[in-house]
């Protein structure tokens, strides 16, 4: 995974993801926001506010505004859909099926009213040519799975469980199971046994936290010889 370059036909060179996994027919293309919802806007009775909130914070702006998160998303897919963007340094020339990704700091954003709702945000700024039967899109020669919300929690636990299993082979199951999104994907893992059982702490973080734990003991007791366990 890492930041996907492009350009379009006049030469511009653009970004066109934060990051992307390209498995040759399975392509992931993942947006990052680094963003909170605010809690007066939470605490408002004006459900039509927190909506638009919620639009703004996480790419669906007004007309003329730079697209980003799911905007972006949407962007690029019809961009290289209709070969008005060209990547840079890969090859997506086989690529059938494209899972969007948005990956969030805020945990608010993975309860499922709010997977929902964005992924019916998605759609709209997609404007598929077609809506398949089983929730997938079609636009220009691509499928496109429905947006899928990841939270950082997440992805730092798949950094260790993803020995076990394959992410794209988690998003074609979620997909499959949950095309309306109305089930987070954290909630999809854990109702899952094929998942649920798989799924580990990831050992960077661990590794990090351990780290911070033992310069404490040595700040905090100096005389102390006995070491924080590992388990």
């Amino acid at each position: 995974m890492h930041d996907v370059r492009g350009k379009t036909l006049k030469g511009e060179e653009i970004q066109l993801a934060d990051a992307c996994l390209n498995d040759v027919i399975d392509l992931t293309l993942l947006e990052m926001k680094a963003v909170w919802i605010r809690d007066t806007v939470i605490l408002d009775d004006n459900h039509e506010r927190y909506l638009d909130h919620l639009c703004e914070r996480y790419g669906i702006g007004a007309a003329g505004d730079r697209p980003r998160g799911i905007g972006q998303l949407a962007k690029t897919i019809s961009s290289l859909a209709s070969k008005a963007w060209i990547p840079i340094d890969q090859d997506f020339g086989q690529v059938k099926m494209i899972y969007p990704v948005l990956l969030v700091y805020d945990v608010l954003i993975d309860t499922p009213v709010h997977t929902s709702f964005l992924a019916s945000e998605f759609r709209n700024a997609l404007e598929p040519d077609a809506t398949l039967q089983d929730g997938t899109m079609r636009k220009g020669r691509f499928r496109i799975a429905p947006l899928t919300i990841m939270t950082i929690e997440l992805l730092e636990s798949l950094e260790t469980s993803l020995k076990h299993f394959r992410l794209v082979g988690l998003l074609r199951d979620y997909t499959s199971s949950c095309p309306d999104r109305i089930v987070s994907l954290h909630n999809f893992i854990a109702a899952s046994p094929q998942y649920r059982s798989k799924m580990y702490a990831s050992k960077s973080v661990a590794s990090t936290a351990l780290e911070t734990l033992t310069e404490a003991q040595q700040r905090l007791f100096p005389s102390s010889s006995v070491p924080i366990s590992k388990d």
